[in-house]
């Protein structure tokens, strides 16, 4: 995706951040664990790690397309496929979304959330 791309698609007041790799990412928080994540590959501790592009699952019900689902990272963990999104807003459609991948793939989405200070 390229910037303007990105400047489109604001909703929800982030800022398009580049990681340390040099790739656009959707908000500081997603470009942040992205940095993380490298590092932990780096260190052996994953493997694997998808972020650009990001894997697409199709979210397919008795043969008929509902949704796809864009995974923010994927990489494995200990042999255990990981896939992971950031999330600022947990919307009714991403909620949604987490389900059906549950059903259908057997294994739940790793939510990265922001900590907001009190």
């Amino acid at each position: 995706m390229n910037r303007w791309t990105f400047d489109r698609h604001r909703t929800y007041g982030n800022t398009p951040t580049e990681c340390r790799q040099g790739k656009l990412h959707q908000s500081k928080l997603e470009a942040r664990r992205c940095d993380e994540l490298h590092v932990l590959e780096l260190a052996g501790e994953i493997s694997g790690l998808k972020a650009h592009p990001q894997p697409v699952y199709r979210l397919e019900v008795n043969g008929r397309l509902i949704a796809s689902y864009i995974g923010d990272f994927e990489y494995l963990d200990r042999g255990n496929r990981i896939t992971e999104d950031t999330k600022g807003v947990r919307t009714y459609v991403f909620r949604l979304k987490a389900e059906l991948f549950a059903a259908l793939y057997g294994r739940e989405i790793v939510e990265v959330r922001r900590v907001r200070a009190r």
